[in-house]
C-alpha cells in the first residue's frame, strides 16, 4: 500500500485533478494495478 498527501488549493481543485482523463493511464503506466482509494479531507 502506498499513501500520498497533498495540499491543494482547494476541494474542487482535488476534484478536478482526479477527473482528469488520462490520469487512470498515467497511473496505469506507472505500475498502478488497482483502483486506488482516495480520501479528500480539508483543514477546517
Amino acid at each position: 500500500m502506498v499513501t500520498a498527501v497533498f495540499a491543494t488549493d482547494s476541494l474542487d481543485s482535488a476534484r478536478a485533478f482526479l477527473a482528469l482523463p488520462d490520469l487512470e493511464e498515467t497511473m496505469r503506466a506507472a505500475g498502478v494495478v488497482s483502483a486506488p482509494e482516495v480520501f479528500l479531507t480539508n483543514d477546517a
